[in-house]
């Protein structure tokens, strides 16, 4: 169900930004690091599930080169979220 966002605050949250930066729950770590700080985070929880919001100017790559470092590294329970887009302009026309 699109309408409902998953409650993320006790989940593991990789976010990717448009300039191919990541973060795992707010903090930013380099790629080449991100599949062993990721197990990392997940030893401690109870749910080994990692959630990932991209940017919406991501590039679709930057998501799928981190999905598969991911599923190398073992971790297979991957989610999406994503906000809705914003309407640019709205009531502005002729």
């Amino acid at each position: 169900n699109s309408a409902e966002k998953p409650e993320t605050q006790d989940q593991t949250v990789l976010a990717i930004t448009a300039d191919r930066r990541y973060f795992i729950n707010s903090v930013q770590v380099p790629k080449s690091d991100l599949a062993r700080r990721v197990q990392e985070v997940l030893e401690s929880k109870s749910q080994k599930i990692v959630i990932i919001k991209a940017d919406d100017d991501a590039e679709y790559g930057a998501v799928m080169e981190a999905m598969d470092d991911l599923r190398t590294a073992g971790i297979e329970d991957l989610g999406l979220i994503t906000d809705p887009k914003r309407q640019q302009g709205a009531g502005g026309g002729k």
